[in-house]
């Protein structure tokens, strides 16, 4: 893999102080010192989220196949109701600047135009099922690592959709007819007129359900989940930065070679597939490397008034399936020059799993939401003190 430069955690110290931090009226959630966690809203299977200019909170699912509002989330709205129901696995969400907001399916996009308007006219939420269209059904249809989280570009320009591999471990593109394994720029003004045109921001990746735009750089930040059946702790899962003015696609290394927690590259042990090997394609290393099986999702870079947060990138680990001993259901935050990430909120007592985050969004007042799709709750993330 190519030599870049890492973002690495936070101090240890503040990881050894969130994990004695207090424990919330949830069983035993523990939370970081100075912060509180409260329930918010019930929404079944919550994945990824969109809080509107409105206030109203739109949540996609994955095994539900809905799609729900929290009209008024922010005027204190809590009563999920159903907007689209009967697609597979919508849990990709995004709002462009116009207001429209778009769900991604496992191979289709749907658009609400105008959503927050359109709420406002109806009495009842569903009502808007009539306003849903249908503007691709063109991408992939593969259901293993078919669910998605979706963005929408800086300049409005690109809606940004991973087409995670097919299998725990397989050829991709480019040595599959599809783009399988990939990061997709789908041109936005083109697909909402009906024409599926993109192209193609990063190889390699085996199934990404989160990305962020770092807020200085406009570079593109995505999570990434490592192969199964290697271990309990191999390989590393990874946090990846598309590079800004790369000439060609950038190659993540999937499935020929995979991150490794002690540094370098872990060759991938399946013969027929090393035989494959590209040659000399450069591979990009990860700016983070996770615990095997931690499962990071969303992730988002914190920029709102809370000191000890300033500068970070959050991730919601969403925890292990399939590792004898569980890691991850928390939440974390990683900034430079430290080897250890701030723990925000452990949901994990023991090997008793109290709750797995899928993505993280930031309110106007720095508070942060976190989707819960085992609970099917919307937590809330705040500050117990104003001294940070």
């Amino acid at each position: 893999m190519t030599n870049m430069r890492r973002m690495l955690p936070l101090s240890l110290f503040w990881l050894l102080a969130c994990l004695a931090g207090s424990v919330t009226a949830d069983n035993a959630i523990r939370v970081a010192p100075g912060y509180q966690l409260q329930r918010l809203a019930e929404v079944p299977g919550a994945r990824q989220m969109v809080l509107s200019p409105a206030g109203h909170l739109y949540v996609g699912s994955r095994q539900y196949g809905k799609v729900h509002v929290v009209r008024n989330f922010s005027r204190g709205g809590r009563q999920a109701e159903v907007i689209l129901e009967g697609v597979s696995m919508p849990s990709g969400l995004a709002m462009d600047a116009n207001g429209d907001l778009l769900v991604a399916a496992v191979n289709e996009i749907w658009l609400l135009a105008a959503a927050d308007q359109r709420l406002a006219s109806s009495t009842q939420a569903a009502q808007l099922s009539r306003h849903w269209q249908l503007l691709t059904d063109a991408l992939p249809q593969h259901s293993h690592h078919g669910w998605k989280a979706i963005e929408v570009s800086p300049d409005q320009q690109t809606l940004v959709v991973p087409v995670g591999a097919p299998c725990n471990i397989c050829l991709v593109f480019p040595h599959a007819d599809e783009p399988t394994g990939t990061i997709l720029a789908l041109d936005l003004s083109a697909l909402k007129a009906g024409k599926l045109q993109y192209h193609i921001l990063a190889m390699g990746v085996r199934n990404s359900v989160g990305m962020a735009f770092h807020p200085e750089s406009g570079e593109l930040w995505f999570s990434d989940n490592g192969r199964d059946w290697l271990g309990d702790d191999l390989p590393a899962c990874e946090i990846n930065r598309v590079p800004m003015g790369w000439k060609s696609r950038p190659h993540f290394g999937f499935p020929f070679v995979h991150a490794d927690a002690q540094g370098g590259q872990l060759p991938e042990p399946h013969a027929e597939i090393r035989r494959q090997h590209p040659g000399e394609l450069p591979f990009i290393d990860p700016q983070i490397v996770l615990q095997a099986h931690s499962a990071p999702l969303g992730i988002h870079f914190y920029q709102g008034p809370y000191k000890a947060l300033a500068g970070h990138l959050l991730v919601a680990e969403h925890g292990s399936w399939n590792r004898s001993t569980p890691v991850g259901y928390r939440v974390t935050a990683y900034a430079a020059a430290t080897s250890e990430p701030g723990v925000l909120v452990d949901f994990l007592d023991g090997e008793q799993k109290l709750g797995r985050p899928v993505d993280i969004i930031e309110q106007g007042d720095g508070s942060l939401l976190i989707s819960d799709d085992a609970n099917g709750l919307i937590w809330h993330l705040s500050r117990a003190s104003r001294s940070d």
